[in-house]
């Protein structure tokens, strides 16, 4: 079961989850539904770990801020 996770960030970032890069944002991806673990990538900066909650069929908003 999978649910999608919109993720945006200011500046832009890597994002990676499961230990892979799935690419920078902006980003829309499919994840496994339940609590899911992924990391933002900011340059110079040290990786920020961050839970979000996805939802089967649905769309999950994230935005971020360094």
């Amino acid at each position: 079961k999978m649910g999608l996770l919109a993720v945006s960030s200011t500046p832009r970032a890597q994002v990676r989850f499961d230990k892979k890069v799935l690419g920078d944002t902006p980003l829309e991806v499919a994840l496994p539904v339940g609590s899911q673990r992924i990391e933002l990538v900011y340059p110079g900066q040290p990786p920020r770990r961050l839970i979000v909650n996805i939802q089967e069929g649905q769309r999950t908003p994230l935005t971020d801020t360094q």
